[in-house]
C-alpha cells in the first residue's frame, strides 16, 4: 500500500507550483504584448512591401500616422495582448481532462485485463494516499515504455500508463512509478505543466502554419507574394520564439520537479530500490514514439523522444533538456537505499505462463439420444452439449452425469457465469469460448484454435512476454519468417467472407506488419475493429517480434565499445 506524503511537505510544494503559476501568468502576458506588437510591426511592412506601385505613398503614411500615434497604438496593443494573454491563460486551465486525455490518445484501463486491473488497483492505492479522488488510470496503446500523470483546472485527475509499461515492471516498480506521478498531482506540478502544455499548442499550430505557408507559397497572390512572404516569415520567426521561450519555461519546470516527485515517491512507497529499477528499465528501452505535440513531452516521467541532452550534466544541458540526467536520478535513488544495484541489476522474468496444457479429446456425450465425439471438454462446451445432466464417458471409460466428472465441474461452473461467448467462430461456426490470452480478454474456438481480439487487445498482447512457447511453436515461427523473407506471401483466398462475430461486417485480410508477414482478419467496422487470429498466427507474431528485439539488442550491444 502507498503511504500518504507528510501534509508540510505537500503544503510547501504547492505553494511552489501556485507561485510557479503566477509568474507563467506574467510571462504570457509579456509574450503576448511583444506578439501583438510584432504584429502590427509585420503588418505595416508588409503593406509598404506588397505594394510596389503605390509603395512610397503608403509607406510614408503608414510611417507618419505611426510617428504620431506611437505610444496611444503601443498601448493599446498591450492592452489587448495582456487580455488575451490572461483569456488564454484561462482556457488552458478550464480545458476539461478528457480533451487533453484524447490529445496524448489514452484509453481507459480495462478491468477485464489482468495487467489494466492491477494498474487499476494501484492507482486506487495512490487514491487513498493522496485523497485525490478520483483519479482516472488510463493507458497508451504503444509497445513503448512510460507514464505520464495529468490534471485539469477543475481538479480532475488521470495517471496513464503505456502497455509496454505494464507489461515489463513488476508491481513493486509499478507501484513505485504510480508513486511517482500520483507525487506530481499532488504537489500540484501536472496541473502546471498540462497548462505549459496547453497554452504552447497555439503558438505551435502558428509556427507550423507560417512554414508551411512558405514552403509552399501559392502564386493566387501574384506582385504581392513578397509582401506575403515576409509577413509569413516574421509571424514564423516571432511564433517559433514564443514556442521555445514555453518550452524553455517547461523544462525549467520539469527537470525541478521530476527530483522532488521521486523523493516524494520513495516515501510514499518505501522502495527506492523498486523507483531505480523501474527508471533503469524505462531508460533502456524504446519510450513511445508518442505521436503527440512535443509540448506535451514534459508530462512524462521520462522525455519519449530520446534527447541526448537528457543525458547529460551542464549548462547546455540543464537549459535544454526536458528531464533530469537519468544516472543522476538512479544515482539518489541508491544513496537513499544505501545500496546498488547488483549486477546484471534484477531479473526481469517473472513467472512464466506455459503452453496450454493440450486437454484430453476423449470425451463422448449423449446428443439426440446418440452417441458424438471424441471431443475436449472446451469443445462439448463450445458446442452447446456440456450440461449438468449430459450423459458422457470419460476418458476412463466410465459412464456419467456430467455434473460428476470432477474434470468437468469447472467448465460447468464457468458455462453458468457466462464463459461461452454465444458468437460462432468465422471458421468453424460453432460458439467461441471466452478465454485469457497473456492476461488479456480474448474468444478462443475450441476447435481451430484460432482467437477473436477486440479493438486494442492485439497491442497489449504484443507487448506481454509471459508465455513460454513450446518447441514446435518455435519452429513453426521460424519455418514462417524464413519463408517470408524468402518470396511473397501471398494473401488467404477467400477470406473476404469471414463475417465479424462482434458485429457481423465483412472481414478483410491485410498482413499484420511487413515484418511478420502473418496474414489476419480485420473487421471493416470503424466501430468494431476486432482481429481474428487463426491458429497459430498469434504465436508466430509474438515470435517473430521477440527475436527480432533479440537480435536487435545483440546488435546493438556489438556496436558499444
Amino acid at each position: 500500500m502507498l503511504a500518504p506524503l507528510p501534509k508540510e511537505t505537500v503544503y510547501e510544494a504547492r505553494e511552489r507550483s501556485r507561485r510557479a503559476s503566477r509568474r507563467l501568468l506574467l510571462l504570457l502576458v509579456v509574450l503576448y504584448v511583444v506578439f501583438f506588437n510584432m504584429l502590427a510591426f509585420v503588418a505595416a511592412l508588409a503593406l509598404a512591401v506588397g505594394a510596389p506601385d503605390h509603395g512610397t505613398q503608403v509607406l510614408g503614411a503608414v510611417s507618419r500616422y505611426i510617428a504620431r500615434h506611437f505610444w496611444s497604438l503601443n498601448g493599446l496593443l498591450s492592452l489587448c495582448g495582456a487580455f488575451v494573454a490572461f483569456l488564454h491563460y484561462q482556457m488552458a486551465r478550464s480545458r476539461e481532462l478528457d480533451s487533453l486525455l484524447s490529445i496524448v490518445k489514452a484509453a481507459p484501463a480495462d478491468p477485464k485485463d489482468e495487467y489494466h486491473a492491477r494498474f487499476i488497483n494501484i492507482v486506487h492505492e495512490a487514491e487513498a494516499a493522496t485523497g485525490i479522488r478520483p483519479i482516472r488510470a488510463v493507458v497508451l496503446a504503444s509497445t513503448g515504455s512510460n507514464t505520464f500523470s495529468m490534471a485539469d483546472g477543475e481538479g480532475r485527475a488521470a495517471i496513464g500508463a503505456t502497455e509496454g509499461l505494464l507489461s515489463r515492471l513488476d508491481r513493486q516498480e509499478l507501484s513505485a512509478v504510480v508513486a511517482h506521478e500520483a507525487a506530481h498531482l499532488v504537489h500540484e506540478d501536472s496541473s502546471l505543466a498540462t497548462t505549459v502544455a496547453s497554452l504552447t499548442a497555439p503558438f505551435e499550430a502558428t509556427a507550423a502554419s507560417m512554414k508551411a505557408a512558405l514552403e509552399h507559397r501559392p502564386r493566387a497572390y501574384g506582385r504581392h507574394r513578397g509582401g506575403v512572404g515576409l509577413a509569413a516569415f516574421l509571424v514564423w520567426l516571432v511564433a517559433s520564439l514564443q514556442v521555445l521561450v514555453m518550452r524553455l519555461l517547461a523544462m525549467a519546470l520539469s527537470r525541478g520537479r521530476e527530483y522532488m516527485a521521486d523523493a516524494a515517491a520513495v516515501r510514499m512507497c518505501k522502495d527506492p530500490l523498486a523507483l531505480a529499477e523501474a527508471l533503469g528499465k524505462i531508460s533502456r528501452r524504446h519510450r513511445g514514439a508518442l505521436d503527440i505535440p512535443q509540448s506535451f513531452n514534459s508530462l512524462f516521467i521520462l522525455n519519449p523522444d530520446i534527447f541526448r541532452l537528457d543525458e547529460h550534466s551542464g549548462v547546455v544541458a540543464e537549459v535544454f533538456s526536458t528531464h533530469p540526467p537519468i544516472a543522476e536520478r538512479i544515482r539518489r535513488l541508491l544513496a537513499w537505499a544505501r545500496a546498488e544495484l547488483p549486477a546484471g541489476e534484477k531479473s526481469e522474468a517473472r513467472a512464466r505462463e506455459g503452453p496450454p496444457a493440450p486437454e484430453p479429446r476423449d470425451y463422448y456425450v449423449k446428443k439426440d439420444g446418440e452417441w458424438a465425439g471424441p471431443y475436449t471438454p472446451s469443445q462439448m462446451l463450445a458446442l452447446g452439449l456440456l450440461s449438468p445432466r449430459a450423459w458422457i464417458v470419460n476418458p476412463d471409460k466410465e459412464m456419467k452425469r456430467a455434473a460428476d466428472e470432477p474434470t468437468l465441474l469447472p467448465l460447468l461452473h464457468e458455462r453458468v457465469a457466462g464463459r461461452v461467448a454465444g458468437r460462432a467462430c468465422p471458421r468453424c461456426k460453432v460458439s467461441l469460448v471466452a478465454a485469457k490470452y497473456e492476461g488479456a480478454p480474448v474468444l478462443r474456438c475450441a476447435f481451430c484454435h484460432g482467437y477473436l481480439l477486440p479493438a486494442g487487445v492485439l497491442e497489449r498482447v504484443l507487448t506481454r512476454d509471459d508465455r513460454a512457447f513450446s518447441r514446435e511453436e518455435i519452429e513453426t515461427a521460424r519455418l514462417w519468417r524464413a519463408r517470408a523473407q524468402e518470396r511473397d506471401v501471398l494473401l488467404k483466398e477467400g477470406d473476404a467472407s469471414l463475417v465479424c462475430p462482434l458485429c457481423q461486417s465483412i472481414m478483410i485480410a491485410s498482413f499484420h506488419t511487413q515484418l511478420t508477414r502473418v496474414v489476419v482478419d480485420r473487421c471493416r467496422n470503424p466501430e468494431c475493429r476486432a482481429l481474428w487470429c487463426d491458429g497459430g498466427e498469434l504465436e508466430t507474431m509474438q515470435i517473430i517480434l521477440a527475436e527480432t528485439a533479440r537480435e536487435a539488442e545483440g546488435g546493438r550491444q556489438r556496436e558499444r565499445p
